[in-house]
């Protein structure tokens, strides 16, 4: 299973690259297939990915949205994401992967904290959203 790792800085001073990549080499062995890495100076989100759903690098994580203001990464399985992507659809959204984590970030888009409501499955998932800080 996947492995998610990061941290929020309250005092703007970035983490080094090399602290963060120490951390996803301490769960590495979780996620074999892929690491990703986005930082900024409030936070840094990781992932070490074992692909299951999508195999394709397009669902390498953590995934951030097109205007690069939310980023997301998870760990688990999302049972009920064909579901979620139809509704989503239908509220005029794309995708470009066949993967459980697009869905998270963009329920996250349309429904805000809220999204996790309709979410089934089990996972632990990691947002930054650049807009609020949070």
């Amino acid at each position: 299973m996947c492995g998610i790792f990061g941290n929020f800085n309250f005092s703007l001073s970035k983490i080094s690259k090399i602290k963060l990549e120490k951390l996803a080499e301490t769960i590495r062995h979780r996620g074999p297939d892929a690491v990703g890495i986005e930082t900024d100076k409030r936070a840094s989100i990781g992932n070490v990915r074992l692909s299951i759903i999508d195999l394709s690098s397009a669902s390498n994580q953590p995934i951030i949205s097109k205007d690069n203001h939310i980023v997301l990464a998870q760990n688990g399985e999302i049972y009920n994401y064909i579901e979620l992507r139809d509704e989503l659809r239908k509220e005029g959204f794309s995708f470009e992967t066949e993967g459980d984590t697009e869905i998270l970030l963009k329920a996250y888009q349309a429904w805000g904290v809220n999204f996790i409501e309709k979410v089934n499955g089990m996972f632990a998932i990691a947002i930054h959203d650049r807009t609020k800080d949070i």
